[in-house]
Order: structure tokens, then sequence, then C-alpha cells
């Protein structure tokens, strides 16, 4: 029903304009679960009309029985989540979790083997049963003037519905794998391809024999890609909606039958696309994946369905308190003139823009300046190294642009004074307060490692951070409040921000809470039991995300980007090993100014200012 884009739902909803998404869940519980579909309407589409849609389309899909084509396309599906999900230890001591509070872990492999055993007929025979009016609850709810109740089954027996159940071949466990930044430096592998790209090779046994795969294509320069910013938001999206050799469809089946995943992002300047597969299938879908980037279609009908998502999620966040202030809070931190690729557009201009977007727009942008000559290709996993360089190796042969890259630098803003503004959200439960500066430095910066460490301290070292301790614990303002740098490995500018969310009766006083905090810090400074404390979690918290093939991968594309090597973090490590409170609050001290942030407050003020 809710799978893209050939589910029952995508095809009567999105595809007739009624819908801009849609979804479908099913819930396993202890108790007798339930199956929830929902619908969030396109422009010029009003409840009434999109709720009785959806009610039809869901209540009347019995009346047109299901295929087994349908059903091996959602099994697949189904199943390459739960293959990928099982590759992610985390994500198995989750389910296992899960589903031994519905009576018994076993559960969880037992319904494997059910769901591949699922036919056209059990499907059929579900919906039938289910999938009626008087089971279900809408929105809108007219009612009978007599309830006519489904029977649901008992629950079974699990002791005898499990007593002869055996388990399959054991997932390929990972390697004891050594995160320390030398032991991955010594197995790193390095080259560079005829068309320029930068490989970096990772090769490490992952759980469920898992690799990760990403290309990042660099394109265009400040002037070319000048009143661009829009057309090279859509572009990624588009590019795995079809393609001359695929449909959007096959596309889907091919990756959901290789329990694979394949994503295209990207921003101005820059295209990445990410593989997850396992070794076995990571050839095939590395092909798709040059039929992507090499034969997009750029089919009018998708451009259409990616642009009422893209208007629906803007016209959603024009009243959500969270992305108020965090739009405006990022346009004080951005001097870039409007057509600039770096400009950050209000929400109502964002709508604008995406409203104006063509495909030949788009056709011209990948065209004229997508080209394979700039760029990393990062792998991490088992698998045959010379088999994926060749496939990329052909995937950029002859791609070439007469525009020649430059990358977009990032501007510090110097300000001496910053702002408090306060943005009416109506009807909005919550308020958001997002403060923001930049800072003068790189990542390299002598002072860099000592402000980590004080901003670990100050506000992101989980709820034991100094904000954490006031905000939260002591004044019980906020659930969620954190403080936290963006560093960049390349241009003099780093971001500084706090976060935090709150009632709007309380936006007052957190902000004077987070402001006392801030002041107490840069005064009184951090004490050696602090730093201690601090610098043990912190390089905890980076060994930790070493372990992940995801979190490996984008670091070692970022370090071919520069020119660095694990070398630099063993060396950065080591600083923040050595480090001084006296160090710590010196940079503090030097680098964070209270009166430069752009604090931003957005929320519901109106009842407040109406109570008092």
């Amino acid at each position: 029903m809710a799978s893209e884009p050939a589910g029952r739902l995508y095809e009567s909803l999105v595809r007739r304009r009624l819908a801009a998404s849609m979804g479908g869940f099913s819930y396993a519980l202890h108790d007798p679960g339930q199956i929830m579909f929902l619908a969030e309407a396109s422009e010029g589409t009003d409840g009434p009309t999109l709720l009785q849609s959806l009610v039809d389309a869901v209540e009347t899909a019995a009346e047109k029985p299901f295929t087994g084509e349908e059903v091996e396309r959602a099994r697949s599906e189904l199943l390459k989540r739960r293959e990928l999900q099982m590759a992610n230890s985390q994500q198995v001591a989750i389910e296992l979790s899960d589903w031994a509070a519905q009576g018994d872990w076993r559960l969880f492999f037992l319904h494997r083997d059910r769901l591949e055993a699922v036919t056209a007929e059990d499907v059929n025979r579900v919906a039938k049963t289910y999938l009626t009016r008087n089971n279900r609850t809408a929105g809108l709810f007219e009612p009978t003037e007599a309830a006519e109740r489904i029977s649901i089954p008992a629950a079974p027996d699990l002791a005898e519905l499990l007593k002869d159940y055996r388990g399959r071949a054991a997932v390929v466990q990972g390697e004891e794998f050594d995160a320390s930044p030398l032991a991955i430096e010594e197995r790193l592998e390095r080259a560079d391809l005829p068309s320029g790209l930068k490989v970096t090779v990772l090769p490490r046994r992952s759980r469920g024999d898992q690799v990760n795969v990403q290309l990042t294509l660099r394109y265009g320069n400040l002037q070319s890609l000048n009143g661009q910013g829009a057309v090279a938001e859509v572009l990624p999206s588009l590019l795995n909606r079809g393609t001359t050799n695929r449909t959007r469809q096959q596309i889907t089946d091919e990756l959901n039958n290789y329990r694979a995943r394949l994503s295209v992002s990207g921003r101005a300047g820059t295209l990445t696309v990410s593989v997850q597969a396992t070794r076995e299938n990571l050839m095939p879908v590395l092909n798709l994946m040059q039929d992507v980037l090499k034969n997009p279609a750029f089919p009018e009908e998708e451009l259409e369905l990616v642009r009422e998502e893209m208007i629906a999620g803007i016209s959603q966040q024009v009243s959500d308190p969270v992305a108020q202030a965090m739009m405006a809070a990022t346009q004080s931190i951005s001097p870039y003139e409007k057509g600039d690729p770096r400009y950050e557009a209000g929400m109502q201009e964002q709508l604008q823009m995406v409203r104006e977007i063509t495909r030949e727009q788009l056709v011209s942008l990948y065209n004229e300046q997508l080209a394979a000559a700039v760029g990393e290709l990062t792998i991490v996993g088992e698998c045959d190294t010379e088999q994926v360089v060749q496939v990329v190796n052909e995937l950029a042969k002859g791609w070439d642009s007469d525009v020649e890259f430059g990358r977009l630098p990032r501007v510090h803003v110097a300000n001496a004074k910053g702002s408090v503004t306060k943005l009416k959200t109506p009807d909005k439960p919550n308020a958001a307060y997002v403060a923001m500066m930049t800072l003068a430095m790189k990542d390299s910066h002598p002072d860099y490692a000592a402000l980590s460490i004080g901003n670990f301290i100050l506000g992101s070292g989980g709820l034991s951070s100094r904000l954490g301790n006031r905000v939260r614990q002591q004044d019980g303002l906020s659930y969620t409040v954190q403080s936290g740098l963006q560093p960049s490995a390349v241009d003099d500018r780093t971001s500084f921000f706090i976060f935090a969310i709150s009632n709007p009766e309380n936006s007052g006083k957190l902000q004077t809470a987070i402001r006392e905090e801030l002041d107490r810090l840069l005064r009184d400074g951090i004490s050696e039991e602090e730093l201690v404390a601090a610098r043990d979690g912190y390089l905890q918290q980076q060994q930790v995300r070493r372990t992940n093939n995801g979190t490996l991968v984008q670091m070692l594309e970022t370090y071919a980007f520069i020119g660095r090597d694990m070398n630099y973090t063993e060396a950065f490590e080591q600083q923040v090993r050595e480090l001084t409170v006296e160090q710590v609050n010196t940079a503090l001290r030097t680098h964070l100014d209270p009166d430069r942030l752009f604090i931003v407050m957005a929320g519901d003020f109106d009842k407040v200012e109406s109570a008092e």
C-alpha cells in the first residue's frame, strides 16, 4: 500500500496530486496491534477531500486483489530493510528488545520466516478482513447506528509456537576492529584515478559482509553557479528517479532485490552518491549507480512530484518554531547576496524558487557543469577493490566539463555586536531558542582542541554538561539543550551554536539561564575535575564514532579532499590529552563572546503576553 513509487497509495494520492507524500506503518505489539496510513496534502487539496481519498484508497484495496508481483516487491523491500538492520549491532539490539517485549526475542526470526512465506492470497485475505470501515479510525469520523466490531484472534501460546524453532546460519560477524587513528592509517590504501578522482580504501570485515561506498563529485564555481542554488538542491532528487534504461520503479526493485541502499544527495558544487551493499551484491549495485549518474532521464512527472514534496515540507516549516529559529539564526551568519549559491533563502523565497525550477534548468546544469574530474571515491569494507575502481573509471571516462571547478568558500562574520529576535509562531506548544556566531578559525587552529573541550563541558557532553545541569536538571526549563562547534578544515570559519526547546512561557527564563551559564563559564573557568571527565568522554566518543562505517567514509572522504591523513587525527587527540585547565579557559575567553551571539527565539508568545 505505502511503497514508492508503485504502492497503491502513491498511485492514487501522490500521482493524482492530491497528496505531496504518504506513508503506512504496521505495529507488532504484545497485545492486538494496528496498521496506520497517512497522507500530507499537496497545494490546492483540502483536508476533507484528502482524508476521504485516503479512506477510499484503503477501504477499497481488497476490491482489486493484490498481485503476486506486488507482494514480491513489498517482501523484497522489507527483507532488504531487515538485512541492513542485521548489519548494525545497535539496530539488532533494539529489534531483539522490541520483540522480547512482545513475548520472546525469537519472534524476530520467526517473523522473517513468515514474511518469506507470505502469498498474495494471504495479503488479500488480511486486507478483506481488516481494511474495512468499521475497523478504522480516521481524522474525520461518522459513527454508524450500530457498531460492528472485528473479532481479533487470541494471542498464540508462545511456548508452543517456538518449541521446535531452529535458527539459520549466523550473520557474518565483523572483525575486532582497532579504531585508533594510527591503526586505521596503517590499513588505508590510496590512489588517484586517471580522471583525477582520489581513491581511499579501508579494507575491513564488517558485520553482515556490508560494504560502504561513497562517491562525491565536485563541480562548478561561484560564477557558474550564480543563481543555480535551488536547481543544484533539486538535481540529486531527480537522478535516481529514472534513467534512459530504467524507470524509477525498476531502480527501486533492483535495490530491494540486492538488499542495498543507494542515495543521491548534494548542494551547489557537490553531488554525493552513497551505497551500502553486501560484498556479493556490490558490483551490480555499482553498475546501477553508473546508470543513475550517467543516463538520467529527468522525467517531467517525477520533477512535479519532487516539487510537491519540497513545497509541502517547506510549507510545514513555515509555522514550525524550530525551523523558523534555525533559519533566521543561520541567515545571520550567512553574509551572501541573493543569487550567490551560498545564499540562505527565507522560506517564502524557497517556495517561490522551487515553483519556478524547470526541467530545462536541471538538464542544463547537469550537462554543462557536472563532471567526474574532481572528487573522491571512498570504500570501507571487504571487496574486490580493483573491480570497484574499474566501474568508477568507466563512469568517469570522458565525463568532464568546460567549467573549471572552484570551491565555494565560507566567510566568517566578524560582527562586534549580536542581536535578539523574537518570531511568533501561533498555536505551537513549544518555543525554540537558537544562538549562533562564527569564529575566525579552522579546525587546525592551535586553540581548536581546547575550545572543543570547553564546548564539550558547556553543552556537548550530554545531560552532565553545564547547560544540561542548569537548564534541564536544576531549572527544569527544557528537555533539549546543547551547544556545538561546526568547524571548517579549509576556511577560517567555525560556527558556534546553542540550541534549546522550551515552553513559550519559559523562553525568557531560558534565555537568562543560558546567558548566566555562559558568563559563569568565561568568568570562573572550568575545573581540573571537569577537564579530566570531558577529555575522557570526548576521546571515547571519537573512538566509538570511528567504529561506524558511515562515519569513517565521511571522514576519509573529507581528508582526501583536503590532503590530510589519520596522523592529523592522532596529533589532534594527543593535543586533547595534554590540555591544561589554563589552556581551555584561555581559549574560551579568547574566542567566545556572548555579546556577539545572534539569538533567535520562536514560539507562541502572544498567548504568553495575553496571559500576563
